[in-house]
């Protein structure tokens, strides 16, 4: 391949822009006198090149394909993490709401008590702002066709050692609404009864031991919606029973105002004034 100098370049330019006219559809445009429109030469090694007349080692590679970046997915929440339908058998017979969130936090009903921690197979529940010392119960999750997905696991150093109790999960999200009337009192809506002697009146544990008697119920008992409540940090008491085995929860308005009365009656021996106001017989 012949090898153009600059300056035979230049000569060439000038000599075919001398006898040539101005650029037309048949003319080359590089003779026109307008420098945005001259050629574009290839400088390599002090050589001067036209465009597509380089040689191999003078032409540039072309440049690489752009690298897509793949997005990055959000870390799987841990199979407990959900709302569940929660059923304690022991110590007594309760009905509840349980959340287990993905950041560890867990509770029941509506707020978040306790955070949980995965060991192997299990998870270990915690007090909010407690230490591991404190372990109040060992849960183990399950996803078996009509088997409860959890259930408690004995060990020895929970603190609630007499706790029996399963859920049946009713969604990944563990802020899931759903219908359950519970007879509740927020906040502390009971007196307790004393002795003629001004001693509290007390009775048997389940297994051996004493326990207070809260006997008077003060206005405020009704049912409130459990399945709908989240991170509700007010403190509510619930009517289970004391004196018998009848439910406090259930699926409607209508059917908790219907076991209402007969809720407070297992709890207290007594509906107290006011209670039940929205009881319709």
């Amino acid at each position: 391949m012949k090898i153009l100098s600059a300056a035979a370049i230049a000569l060439l330019l000038l000599a075919g822009c001398s006898t040539t006219p101005d650029p037309t559809p048949s003319h080359p445009t590089w003779c026109n006198k307008d420098p945005k429109k001259e050629p574009h030469f290839h400088d390599c090694n002090g050589n001067l090149y036209l465009p597509g007349h380089e040689p191999e080692e003078c032409i540039p590679e072309e440049p690489p394909e752009p690298v897509v970046q793949k997005p990055v997915e959000p870390p799987k929440p841990d199979p407990i993490v959900g709302t569940y339908k929660n059923f304690r058998t022991k110590p007594s017979v309760l009905v509840n709401v349980f959340r287990v969130y993905q950041d560890n936090g867990a509770g029941f009903n509506s707020g978040i008590d306790y955070r949980w921690e995965r060991d192997g197979n299990v998870y270990r529940f915690y007090p909010k702002g407690r230490g591991r010392e404190k372990q109040r119960f060992v849960l183990k999750y399950q996803s078996i066709r009509g088997e409860p997905n959890i259930l408690t696991v004995p060990d020895a150093n929970s603190s609630w050692q007499d706790l029996t109790t399963e859920g049946l999960k009713l969604s990944d999200n563990p802020e899931y609404q759903f219908d359950l009337y519970k007879v509740q009192c927020r906040g502390r809506c009971f007196t307790q009864r004393k002795d003629s002697e001004g001693n509290y009146l007390y009775q048997p544990k389940l297994k051996g031991g004493w326990r207070l008697k809260q006997l008077d119920p003060l206005p405020g008992w009704k049912c409130f919606n459990v399945g709908r409540r989240l991170n509700d940090e007010t403190h509510y008491y619930s009517a289970y029973g004391y004196y018998g085995d009848a439910p406090n929860t259930a699926d409607s308005l209508v059917e908790c105002e219907a076991i209402c009365e007969q809720a407070l009656l297992n709890k207290f021996e007594t509906v107290g004034e006011g209670n039940c106001s929205d009881y319709k017989p």
